[in-house]
């Protein structure tokens, strides 16, 4: 995107995707923020699809919009400058493919007295970074809303320590988002062991 500078923070990857070129764009700590699809038109000229990462009723979804939004106009404005014409500005919502969502491995913690969900896992085995572990949060949110149980999402063991030892960076997202935890698994354990002791307890409290 020539004569466009970015945010801070942000960064933009071009491909070459079914006959169209493809702008992916993202944060460093919000993940994927959204695309800019080049499509070609009957009429020769060249269509920009702006589409935004993520679901409306996700709150993070704002987040990423209050920086796609006004450099999708910005790039939209710039390229009808060069090519003519009004410039069009439609952001639409970024489909996520269901085969990915089936490549996501998570696990459903229950209790062990009635069987009902205490806490969800979902593990982000290709997860490197902050921004990364943001997209697995992203892409599970429907599921997560669903279950509506304390959520956390894992990133892939670091470390040289035995595979047992070794911590993973580890974020909460559900009910509230809390910032990335860097723990060992005897360290983030005993947080769901706790939830699954005490769940009917306290829910027979709550009534």
């Amino acid at each position: 995107m020539n004569g466009v500078t970015l945010p801070p923070q942000v960064s933009v990857h071009k491909d070459r995707i079914a006959g169209q070129w493809v702008y992916t764009f993202r944060h460093s700590e919000l993940g994927r923020l959204g695309r800019i699809v080049l499509q070609a038109r009957s009429d020769g000229n060249t269509q920009l699809n702006c589409e935004l990462a993520g679901e409306p009723d996700d709150p993070m979804t704002a987040k990423r919009a209050a920086i796609f939004k006004p450099l999708s106009l910005e790039i939209t404005e710039k390229a009808q400058m060069v090519t003519g014409g009004p410039p069009r500005n439609r952001v639409l919502e970024e489909p996520v493919s269901p085969s990915t969502l089936h490549q996501i491995a998570t696990k459903h913690m229950t209790c062990e007295k009635c069987d009902a969900d205490v806490a969800f896992l979902i593990f982000a085995d290709r997860a490197r970074n902050v921004g990364e572990l943001a997209d697995y949060a992203r892409m599970m949110h429907s599921k997560v809303v669903e279950l509506d149980v304390p959520t956390w999402v894992i990133g892939e063991p670091v470390g040289n320590d035995p595979p047992p030892e070794r911590p993973a960076d580890i974020i909460k997202i559900w009910p509230e988002r809390e910032p990335v935890r860097r723990l060992r698994p005897d360290e983030f354990n005993p947080m769901v062991d706790e939830l699954i002791a005490t769940h009917c307890r306290l829910r027979r409290k709550r009534k």
